[in-house]
């Protein structure tokens, strides 16, 4: 059963720039009745060098993809329905049975793909691959793969270091984003061990339809939140954070956090980076 790579961010006190990594974006083209070229995913983000795959059907036997640059074919096993002109970059489909076809695109940029037959021709499905973005604020980080995305967002990002009152809200956003199953052993790890932080007593939810457990060790100072299996979608997770008594003024400290899990269907996905 595959295991989703954790994926890792962190909210930063008085921190002015940060890199963030957007999700990919797709979006799935409108087609004609006699030929349809769309995603099999719409829903699962693109990343570079990632596998996705696109499904066909038309009514006519022999049909045609001419792939753009920078997307290539991604070859499992032989197909019977149809064979790769690696020459010309064509894809020669023979089946009018939904096909699905594996590919992969290498650099970020926006492709369109077009199922070609007799004298007529599917509208484009557009892909697109974003480029790594960067935010001047700390109080909004992402990280994302083709399944997991976590966000965290702070109310403040800069505290009174001699005021154990003022407090910074953080939400952990986290969205299951694998649409063909759900969430199993997923689990949060919020790390302030290299900070002079504390969290507040009673800020976070300890059980809910959501979560299973949580549980904070003081010697790592690691709070582990660990979810119900079987959910999907979007789900949150609050805290406060505060000055801890050894917080110094004009410090910048770093809360580290990850967010793991596997799928509780068979299927494969391949890895995930």
């Amino acid at each position: 059963m595959p295991k989703y790579k954790k994926k890792f961010t962190c909210v930063v006190i008085m921190l002015l720039l940060l890199q963030v990594i957007a999700p990919s974006i797709t979006f799935a083209a409108d087609t004609s009745d006699q030929l349809q070229i769309n995603l099999k995913n719409p829903d699962k983000p693109i990343k570079k060098d990632t596998t996705f795959y696109v499904t066909v059907k038309s009514n006519q036997e022999n049909t045609t993809i001419t792939l753009p640059d920078g997307v290539e074919y991604k070859e499992f096993t032989e197909n019977q329905n149809f064979k790769y002109d690696s020459v010309h970059k064509k894809i020669n489909i023979t089946s009018i049975d939904t096909v699905e076809i594996p590919l992969q695109i290498a650099e970020v940029g926006e492709y369109n793909l077009v199922l070609k037959g007799n004298k007529v021709e599917s509208a484009p499905l557009k892909v697109i691959v974003p480029a790594e973005k960067s935010l001047n604020k700390s109080s909004d980080i992402q990280a994302s793969n083709a399944y997991l995305d976590l966000e965290v967002s702070a109310s403040k990002t800069v505290l009174n270091a001699d005021d154990s009152s003022d407090t910074s809200k953080l939400i952990f956003n986290m969205t299951h984003l694998d649409s063909e199953s759900t969430l199993k052993d997923g689990k949060l790890v919020i790390d302030l061990s290299n900070t002079k932080l504390d969290i507040v007593d009673g800020s976070y939810p300890t059980k809910s339809d959501n979560i299973k457990s949580t549980n904070y060790d003081s010697v790592t100072r690691e709070l582990t939140v660990t979810f119900a299996d079987g959910i999907s979608g979007q789900f949150d997770f609050p805290i406060l954070v505060k000055p801890g008594t050894a917080a110094v003024s004009g410090e910048t400290y770093i809360v580290k956090s990850t967010f793991s899990g596997e799928a509780t269907s068979g299927n494969d996905y391949g890895e995930v980076e």
